[in-house]
């Protein structure tokens, strides 16, 4: 279950520039739990700030094909504040629609964990619950259809003003709808886990069954594979040989071994002698027709 911090802060309220600046200047290493939790009283202070998301929105409306231009999440998500070391994010949380409610087996989220940490307030409306567990990420390979042991840790609720620490790889949850529709926004740090998959687990067995995550550099990867394109053949070679990401070098040096088919046998023999385990694996993955990724 995420960490409860309750609602560190009184009345006051501060505008995102105040809050950016603050974080910035208060010398918090964010990838630390410790510094996340200490700042939590100043992501409240900016939750009482009612009114600067609604002002962001209707400021960005206005410039009409600019809206969120940067922002690579669904549109439930806006993105508020980006630096090399966080960024932080506003979430909407709607109800389940009438339309939705007559789909067979509708899934209004999926039991996962996340490869960040996430630093969350509730900011409008009464708020969200989800079904919260836990794991011990180091005592799995991360492969699919290893069963994980999911500790239940029962019903989870982030009420408006509620501050919660998510931890990466840890924290396990799937989002129940809420009652109204409800917004919190996150503090999230830019750290080394992020290189590691993010887990959908079938939550009655505990089974890793999906890899989630997928950037923007996974989606150019596989377009360079698709279009068996040459001209990208240097960088794939880079990327195979030395992105933090497991996944991505993975992702790499398949569309190496299906753009250069003459040199294939060789890569197979370079993955197999230099590198990890799990790229080995995912390769193996990939080269089946199975990367099971969204």
């Amino acid at each position: 279950m995420p960490i409860d911090l309750g609602n560190p802060a009184g009345e006051d309220s501060m505008s995102l520039e105040q809050y950016v600046r603050a974080v910035d200047d208060s010398g918090y290493d964010l990838t630390r739990h410790e510094d996340l939790i200490a700042s939590a009283p100043l992501l409240r202070k900016l939750a009482n700030n009612k009114s600067f998301v609604i002002e962001r929105m209707f400021d960005e409306l206005r410039s009409q094909l600019r809206f969120q231009a940067n922002n690579i999440y669904a549109p439930e998500v806006l993105l508020l504040h980006s630096t090399k070391d966080y960024f932080i994010r506003a979430n909407i949380w709607k109800p389940i629609s009438a339309a939705e409610e007559t789909i067979p087996e509708y899934q209004y989220d999926v039991c996962h964990d996340h490869n960040f940490d996430i630093l969350t307030v509730g900011y409008l409306g009464l708020g969200y619950s989800c079904r919260s567990y836990t794991y011990d990420r180091t005592a799995y390979e991360g492969r699919l259809g290893e069963v994980v042991a999911l500790a239940d840790d029962g019903l989870f609720s982030l009420a408006n003003g509620q501050v919660a620490l998510y931890r990466a790889k840890e924290d396990v949850h799937i989002q129940l709808p809420p009652d109204e529709i409800s917004v919190s926004l996150n503090l999230i740090p830019r750290a080394p886990v992020q290189n590691e998959m993010q887990f959908q687990f079938h939550e009655d067995s505990g089974a890793i069954c999906r890899y989630l995550n997928f950037s923007g550099l996974e989606a150019a990867i596989r377009v360079a594979d698709v279009m068996r394109s040459r001209e990208c053949a240097d960088a794939l070679v880079r990327i195979g040989n030395g992105h933090p990401s497991a996944r991505v070098r993975a992702l790499a040096l398949t569309a190496q071994i299906h753009i250069d088919a003459d040199r294939a046998d060789q890569i197979l023999a370079d993955v197999a002698a230099h590198q990890s385990e799990t790229v080995k694996y995912l390769v193996g993955l990939e080269l089946a027709g199975d990367g099971s990724t969204v």
